[in-house]
């Protein structure tokens, strides 16, 4: 099918004329004439006096928009381009000319509402067409609320009232002032009472959270508009939430060895957030921190609107919904053993006794309940068998008075029955409701729980009725919040209903849409994090250049359903007879599986196509045909493949999971470089492109945000997040949360999670434009501060990413006033400040800084040493800040704080050795990536390009290569001042090539750098130096570079032997075998000795000897495993030596590790 190429299409699509802009309160009102064929328009926004920085874009798809975000008075300029959809990439047209706006409120406006607590002030701020109007005020009742001339407001006592801000003019507005607001809610008609289980936040649960503030809001997120539909929510709370004791996640048990159930204080926020309006406190964790701890929980839920059930005399507890008056009671038939230190009578710790329950009873019904929920905790835990004392006190409670039971504590799900009183009352009882929130996963039904919906109905003579109806949960982990609550759907909802007894009226949930899938593992992957959806994956792993590319061949024999479906060119029967909701599709199998050609048919080259009859018998007449296919083959295929689907879908049910494959892999939190693999990103890119072309189905194309799996050996495989997300967007297209047709943003809260997990790699290694975007205010914070900052001011940072700002005075728009934002804002000026070399501000504008130990502090320590010709280190820059200006402090500071400056001429192995003591050693020359032995030699002729885009945008990166092609270390080391150098022969051992008739150091530094892509067809295959240069050679030049250290350095130079390794301690702590290649190890081994030990008899020079004491390490910060990559404390004791060597100590060689740290790794090691 033929195409206009992009820049004919751009200079078709129209410019939007009749283009207008309003301001109004806060917001630009905009219209314009319609373009034809236009597929949506692109609005762009900017501040008058900056008009090339683009502050706010926004997409519509109708000829007018109204954009919020904007402040009065402020004038901003604003334009708009059309765009249409190409092969699936946006093409926009020319822009309109710039419109200046200015928003305004054209009425006296102030704040809507102001919430007080009693005695507390806050002024009522007016405007009136962009001015500050001269205004009375006037509090309507001065008993709740007092106002001044100023519009000061003062709370004096609970209730509410308004203020009248009035204009001379007559104009006027109100503001409501609500005083110690209540939280209670009133409803009408029939209530609806939610009773759940086991709230649980254990310590998988509380790790993951630990990076966000501990915020566990996102747990409730997929539950929390359901629970806020009924009048009363009540939950179990089977934790603990006492900050003055230690978590779970800091402490797994108590003195007595159970597990010690405490949670930080905000779950209990996020629970009340959630829609809760009571907690039951009656379980057996009650004692787990102590009579304060339990004190300290019941305050707690109290100070959230709360109601606490069944400890500290909480028995009954009331509430009146709709005119119904409720008594809630909640005892507990197990314990922990703690009780005795607690000091607290049983009946405060919720302990049940029948007479206990009846005296309660008795009580609700003195005071007038006409309606009694019980609660209990009892039964055996992870059983799902009800005991015979169970039922026993079941009978009593009902015989008692109770008209509901509910239960928990087996952490499994228990039978539902009606059970029957001697005054023939009917009182539902619930068994056990399993867990509501949880990370338990001794077995998978620990996840399972329901929530009882009861409604009470009250008739015309006053007599209340129930109606039992349950919703199915379940909790499943999640990347962002640890363990997210949803509705269960399909096996797991089927389950719960089974558990519940036939008795059980279960709500229909979520929808349950059948989903057939046609495409890679990928698509497998996704879909288990989708349990609601009944999957048919009979033709997944088909390309989709076979699946329909052939005649029909018979079948005798019986295979796998794909191979069969491959075979017989079946796909249209398989969709005629599975007429599933949705088709989801990806086309990773036909850009990276081959395919087998017999006579005019084609076979996917899957495992299980090999292992057929079919194609054992046929074996010697297939030809193996393997991608990239020619265009012409694979879009005749792609065309009827997507006929097919449309004969059969509507495009919005097709939808397309684009995939894109990173060179970045993880592991645990760590990042891995992998192989380039854009050939096949470019041959998946184009089938997808031509099939939305001709299909425009829905697209989710996230998969390039995300890294790949290193831990997988499937060449697919992606981290988790994008599993993750990707589901999370079918699922909102499946519920039509969602109506749009391209889904191209990732998820910002798992973004954030992301940032967070590989923090420390992506400083560590210089990976920041892996994941942030220096564009945004946000990522120039998170690149620039520190984790533990980042952490703390988790929710300010979010606000800024998902608004996209890009500048702090936007951010002012977006963020709430608090003490947390305010610090947020001043760390963002400060850094701007540092990064503009900005050094004029006072002590203040930095403070936050070095109170966080920030990133920042390596460019403000740069500016200092440039400023003092001095080497300051990150830790000094608050001190050189204080006394920069202060000439006799200044010098008082340099005299008593004498550095070791040296210079290095080798690897990471040095340079790391030497980052363990930044304080006391100055890396003054660091010669990088050029082999010793080339120091003499001719410069490569070649122009190194200036721009740092084709060296990752890294400049360190270019000058890198630029002075290696240079040869220039001989150079440098004469203009350095150091009395050290620090050597190490690795690079005379590293991959190279010949270029240009020069040998150039190259490995993957080099490999992944653009310049290396542009060049890399001028070098030769991968080489040594001692395969190009003999031992007369190195001789010569060993000779050479000797003489000149020792004129230089005399006896200050030190040689760091290099072990080469095969073994490498993994993750976690178990010993693997590196792939290494061990005939090339060994000779890179020999190479090495024989080069160390010729320079040691030349310069008589000091020895570290210790790297043959250990092993390669996983876990070393710069890239992970490496045959010259050690354990941490190496470095630790080869910087120590070294500090004994500048000392003097006078001895030469150093061969000994340290015993214990040996003993210990050995033993930890060979553990079982």
């Amino acid at each position: 099918m033929w195409r206009m190429k992009n820049n004919d299409l751009e200079a078709r699509i129209g410019i939007p004329d009749g283009f207008k802009v309003k301001g109004g309160d806060g917001r630009a009102i905009s219209s314009w004439n319609e373009v034809k064929n236009a597929d949506g328009y692109i609005l762009s926004y900017y501040r008058a006096g900056e008009p090339e920085l683009c502050i706010k874009t926004r997409y519509s798809q109708k000829p007018e928009k109204t954009i919020l975000g904007f402040r009065n008075g402020v004038e901003y300029l604003a334009d708009v381009c059309a765009y249409q959809f190409c092969d699936g990439v946006e093409i926009r047209g020319d822009k309109s000319d710039k419109i200046p706006f200015v928003p305004v409120s054209m009425k006296l406006k102030a704040q809507n509402v102001i919430c007080l607590s009693e005695n507390e002030s806050k002024k009522i701020e007016a405007e009136y067409k962009n001015t500050i109007p001269y205004v009375s005020f006037q509090s309507l009742d001065e008993n709740v609320a007092v106002v001044d001339e100023y519009g000061m407001v003062t709370a004096r006592k609970k209730g509410m009232t308004e203020v009248i801000s009035q204009m001379e003019n007559g104009e006027c507005t109100k503001t409501r002032i609500v005083c110690d607001r209540d939280l209670s809610r009133t409803r009408e008609s029939d209530a609806m009472i939610m009773l759940m289980g086991d709230l649980m936040c254990a310590v998988n649960h509380q790790r993951i959270v630990q990076n966000k503030e501990f915020d566990f809001t996102g747990s409730f997120d997929d539950i929390s508009t359901i629970i806020q539909k009924g009048d009363l929510a009540i939950g179990v709370l089977e934790t603990m939430c006492d900050d003055h004791s230690p978590y779970e996640c800091e402490e797994l048990r108590t003195s007595s060895g159970s597990p010690n159930c405490n949670s930080p204080s905000t779950f209990i926020g996020a629970v009340k957030d959630a829609g809760f309006d009571a907690l039951v406190t009656a379980n057996n964790h009650n004692c787990d921190t102590g009579a304060g701890g339990l004190k300290n929980t019941v305050s707690l839920i109290r100070s959230n609107g709360m109601q606490n059930i069944g400890t500290l005399n909480d028995n009954p507890v009331y509430f009146s919904v709709k005119g119904i008056k409720i008594a809630v009671i909640a005892l507990c038939m197990i314990n922990n053993g703690h009780e005795a230190k607690m000091n607290l009578w049983m009946e405060e710790l919720g302990r049940y006794k029948t007479e206990l329950f009846k005296q309660y009873v008795d009580e609700a019904r003195k005071n007038h309940a006409e309606f009694i929920i019980a609660y209990q905790h009892w039964g055996k835990m992870n059983s799902s068998e009800i005991k015979s004392a169970q039922r026993k006190t079941a009978e009593e409670m009902a015989e008692a008075g109770a008209d509901l039971i509910v239960a928990s504590h087996p952490h499994l799900m228990q039978n539902y029955e009606i059970l029957t009183t001697s005054d023939e009352r009917m009182v539902p009882c619930a068994y056990s409701l399993g867990n509501f929130l949880t990370s338990m996963n001794e077995f998978s039904e620990n996840r399972l729980g329901a929530v009882m919906c009861c409604k009470l109905h009250k008739s015309p003579k006053g007599k209340v009725s129930s109606a039992i109806s349950f919703i199915p949960t379940i909790s499943r982990d999640d990347a962002s919040c640890g363990i997210k609550i949803g509705i269960a759907g399909g096996k797991e909802r089927e389950r719960i209903a089974e558990l519940l007894s036939e008795n059980a009226r279960m709500i229909p949930s979520v929808p349950e849409p059948d989903v057939m899938l046609q495409g890679s593992v990928v698509l497998k992957k996704i879909f288990s994090y989708l349990p609601e959806c009944r999957i048919n994956q009979d033709a997944c792993i088909i390309s989709q250049l076979s699946i329909l590319n052939g005649k029909k061949q018979e079948l005798k024999e019986r295979c796998a359903e794909r191979v069969r479906i491959d075979i017989e060119k079946d796909l249209e029967q398989c969709l005629s007879k599975n007429r599933a909701e949705y088709m989801i599709v990806d086309f990773y199998a036909a850009a990276a599986i081959s395919l087998y050609k017999m006579d005019d048919n084609y076979y996917t080259a899957s495992d299980a196509f090999v292992l057929s009859d079919f194609y054992k018998t046929n074996k010697d007449k297939f030809e193996k045909q393997t991608p990239p296919f020619s265009e012409s083959f694979w879009k005749e295929q792609i065309r009827k493949y997507a006929g097919l689907l449309l004969k059969y879908y509507p495009k919005e049910k097709i939808v397309l999971v684009r995939l894109s494959f990173s060179e970045t892999l993880v592991v645990k939190g760590e990042m891995r470089n992998g192989k380039n693999r854009s050939a096949l990103n470019n041959r998946i890119r184009e089938l997808e492109s031509y099939f939305i072309s001709i299909v425009n189905p829905v697209v989710i194309d996230i998969a390039g945000h995300y890294f790949g799996d290193a831990q997988s050996t499937s060449p697919s495989a992606f981290e988790e997040h994008f599993y993750l997300d990707t589901a999370h967007k079918l699922r909102d297209i499946f519920e039509s949360k969602s109506h749009q047709f391209y889904y191209s943003e990732e998820n910002q809260e798992f973004r954030m999670d992301r940032i967070l997990k590989y923090y420390d790699n992506l400083m560590a290694r210089g990976y920041q434009n892996r994941m942030l975007n220096q564009e945004q205010l946000a990522d120039r914070i998170i690149m620039y501060s520190s984790k533990e900052f980042i952490r703390s001011h988790y929710h300010g940072i979010m606000e800024l990413m998902k608004h996209h700002v890009a500048d702090l005075e936007e951010a002012v728009l977006y963020l709430e006033e608090n003490e947390l934002n305010n610090e947020l804002l001043s760390a963002a000026k400060a850094i701007q400040m540092i990064v503009e070399k900005d050094l004029s501000g006072s002590y203040e504008c930095y403070r936050i800084l070095f109170i966080w130990k920030m990133q920042i502090l390596k460019e403000m320590a740069l500016q200092f040493s440039e400023m003092v010709g001095f080497n300051v280190c990150e830790d000094e820059c608050e001190i050189f800040f204080l006394i920069k200006n202060n000439g006799k402090a200044l010098e008082q500071f340099l005299s008593a704080n004498h550095k070791i400056k040296v210079d290095i001429w080798g690897s990471c192995i040095s340079r790391e050795i030497m980052n363990r003591n930044k304080r006391d050693i100055v890396v003054n020359k660091y010669i990088f990536k050029q082999p010793h032995l080339l120091a003499f030699e001719a410069p490569v002729p070649c122009d190194v390009p200036k721009d740092n885009s084709l060296f990752e945008n890294n400049s360190w990166r270019r000058r890198t290569i630029e002075e290696a092609f240079q040869h220039s270390g001989i150079d440098v080391l004469k203009a350095s001042s150091a009395d050290w150098i620090v050597i190490d022969f690795y690079d005379l051992i590293c991959n190279a090539v010949m270029f240009r008739g020069q040998l150039w150091e190259i490995d993957d530094f080099v490999q992944r750098t653009g310049f290396y892509k542009q060049v890399s067809g001028e070098c030769s295959r991968n080489t040594y130096f001692f395969e190009n240069y003999d031992m007369e050679y190195a001789g010569e030049q060993m000779t050479r570079l000797a003489r000149f250290l020792l004129g230089k350095y005399g006896e200050n130079i030190i040689l760091i032997k290099t072990d080469l390794k095969d073994t490498y301690i993994d993750l976690d702590d178990r010993l693997q075998k590196l792939n290494s290649g061990s005939e090339d190890l060994e000779k890179r081994k020999q190479a090495i000795l024989q080069y160390e030990k010729m320079f040691e008899d030349l310069t008589k020079c000091y020895v570290i000897d210790i790297s043959k004491h250990y092993y390669a390490s996983d876990k070393f910060p710069l890239g992970g495993a490496h045959i010259v990559h050690y354990e941490d404390e190496f470095y630790n004791q080869s910087c120590s030596i070294l500090m004994q060597i500048f000392s003097g100590s006078g001895r030469k060689y150093y061969d000994e590790a340290d015993d214990r740290y040996l003993f210990m790794r050995d033993q930890r090691l060979n553990r079982g």
